[in-house]
């Protein structure tokens, strides 16, 4: 599994509006424009000079529009003697990544009670996230290769951004005893909590799928990952993508569901739950393969003993 990398360890760049705006504008030398003083984010400002206007495209929240005089087409810029000044619109967008969970959308508000924002710090007190889910009052469930020094749980929580949201301490974390992190083999990771959650409307466990249930085909992942192959933004809001699980001889032989093409979880996203058609979780966001276009999920049926004896034991 060489081609196989970790969806997860992305660097936490944007839990809020504030946070989000790194950019400045300059003038640039000839005709009118501008670039950003940021240079890694200096090819995806997009110049549209078609009409009365110039439209940034492509920069993370916000959308700036540039309008000229109309009386005069050479009037873009900086205030010069006998012109109008530049007119500069700036329009934040409503959610704090503009994009999708890879080819999904904004999950409705609350409406994946289970779901969990897992920060995770190294001993240097780096700090990267992953998803998670609630199983109990408890326990939460994640991906082994998200393990850490320490975490932070996050609950009952739609957006990053709100200064309100529920956030517990771990007290003991429990990859599986088999989990190889080479291969990302059993990649399935418990978290006891060091305080018992109290559940509500918007904070609610899922059911976990076990040996009996039937293989699932048609599925759903969410997260706070990425939501393009072309960016490294997290996204502040939940974020969701149906999948479809497909039979393959790889995954077959990895003992892991997987699911193909352009929309699938994003950095970011590993541990979240796989949902299915049932609304159990069947299986954990685990790696994705990029030479195959597949994406990967540890399955939970297979673990069920192991599960259920640990946190019996714990």
């Amino acid at each position: 599994m060489d081609q196989a990398e970790r969806i997860p360890q992305e660097q936490n760049r944007g839990c809020s509006s504030a946070s989000l705006w790194e950019y400045m504008f300059t003038r640039t030398d000839g005709d009118a424009g501008l670039s950003s003083d940021s240079e890694s984010e200096r090819e995806e400002v997009e110049e549209i000079d078609d009409s009365d206007y110039i439209t940034l495209e492509n920069i993370p929240n916000f959308q700036l529009t540039i309008t000229q005089d109309e009386d005069d087409e050479d009037s873009f810029g900086l205030v010069a003697e006998d012109q109008e000044p530049l007119v500069l619109v700036l329009t934040f967008n409503s959610q704090a990544q503009a994009g999708k969970i890879i080819g999904g959308h904004k999950a409705v508000a609350h409406s994946r009670p289970y779901m969990v924002f897992v920060e995770s710090y190294d001993a240097n007190g780096e700090k990267d996230h992953c998803g998670g889910f609630l199983v109990s009052e408890e326990f939460v469930m994640t991906a082994a290769h998200c393990k850490a020094e320490s975490y932070k749980v996050c609950v009952g929580m739609d957006d990053y951004s709100d200064k309100d949201k529920l956030c517990l301490s771990v007290k003991h974390d429990f990859p599986h005893g088999k989990y190889n992190e080479t291969t990302l083999t059993n990649d399935i990771m418990l978290l006891k909590l060091s305080t018992r959650v109290i559940f509500n409307k918007n904070v609610k466990p899922i059911r976990l799928a076990d040996m009996s249930d039937s293989v699932p085909k048609t599925c759903l992942v969410s997260g706070w990952g990425v939501t393009s192959n072309d960016n490294n933004w997290m996204s502040s809001k939940l974020m969701e993508v149906n999948v479809m699980l497909i039979d393959n001889d790889l995954c077959d032989e990895e003992n892991v569901y997987c699911s193909t093409g352009e929309k699938g979880p994003g950095e970011g996203d590993s541990g979240g739950p796989l949902v299915c058609e049932d609304g159990k979780a069947y299986g954990v966001i685990s790696a994705k393969a990029n030479a195959l276009q597949l994406y990967k999920y540890t399955k939970i049926p297979d673990n069920m003993e192991w599960i259920d004896e640990l946190m019996k034991l714990n």
